[in-house]
């Protein structure tokens, strides 16, 4: 991912790990990998390096990928029942 304008960084690679308890999500999470990968991948266009250098920039990325998660997924499920988005890997350059 290349960040926009002038900046420092020009690569982001960022691995993440979505975490249920909930039966019969993680096959509408496989199902639903296009649409996911899509809306997450257009959050992370739109990010600046300076607010990613920092851990509240960061936060506030994990906090955006759940919501776009648990939306596509309320919407097949009926609830969100994604609990939470982890950032395994994080890499700036």
């Amino acid at each position: 991912m290349n960040f926009e304008g002038n900046q420092k960084a020009n690569y982001l690679q960022i691995t993440m790990q979505l975490m249920t308890r909930t039966p019969g999500v993680v096959k509408i999470l496989e199902e639903d990998d296009p649409l996911i990968r899509n809306n997450i991948l257009l959050l992370f266009s739109g990010q600046k390096y300076d607010e990613l250098s920092t851990l509240a920039g960061k936060e506030k990325l994990r906090a955006e990928v759940l919501k776009a998660v648990q939306q596509i997924v309320k919407t097949e499920f009926g609830k969100p029942a994604v609990e939470a988005v982890y950032f395994t890997s994080f890499i700036m350059q």
